[in-house]
């Protein structure tokens, strides 16, 4: 689980992982909980499209009977249920649903789902919590009306790892991991 606040990073990061996963020939599916993903800056961040199932979003009801269908159909290596631009009622209701079903799902198999959202969601079903927050922003140029905005600096610290993760078990040594996002 990802929790990101708007700005923070989150969708720059799924889409790292999406690009890595897909340009290794993994098979991955974007579960798209606010409708928001725009294919042509997906494919410019590197993920190879012919690789992914995009399921657009809809009413909370339809988009979990979506992911619930994804998981259970499996092969593939990657699944991103992306909760980033949902809020308020609609957010509540995805607090309510059953996380421990898609980690019970998954748990005896290779494949790794990330849950984006503003909030944590999953609770106890998340072998693996991450909080991101923005840093700073990076400018680029001389200050003045020449300043240009070149990205944003976001740290990752490690909320939560469940001793028994599919990974082996060993807690990573690692609690935060600044990051840079840039054009």
């Amino acid at each position: 689980e990802l929790t990101a606040p708007v700005s923070a990073g989150g969708a720059s990061f799924l889409f790292s992982v999406l690009a890595h996963a897909t340009e290794l020939g993994e098979t991955a599916a974007y579960i798209d909980g606010a409708d928001s993903l725009d294919p042509q800056s997906a494919a410019g961040a590197g993920i190879v499209l012919d690789r992914l199932l995009w399921v657009r979003g809809g009413p909370v009801q339809k988009t979990w009977q979506a992911a619930n269908l994804v998981v259970d159909a499996g092969g593939f290596g990657v699944i991103v249920i992306d909760l980033g631009g949902v809020q308020g009622r609609r957010i509540r209701e995805w607090r309510e649903r059953s996380w421990v079903r898609i980690q019970r799902a998954i748990e005896h198999t290779p494949t790794t789902v990330i849950l984006l959202a503003g909030e944590h969601l999953a609770a106890t079903a998340a072998a693996l919590v991450l909080e991101m927050q923005p840093a700073r922003a990076l400018w680029q140029g001389e200050s003045g009306p020449s300043l240009l905005l070149e990205g944003l600096s976001s740290e990752i610290r490690i909320a939560h790892q469940r001793r028994t993760a599919s990974w082996g078990g060993a807690p990573n040594r690692l609690t935060r991991c600044p990051i840079e996002i840039t054009r």
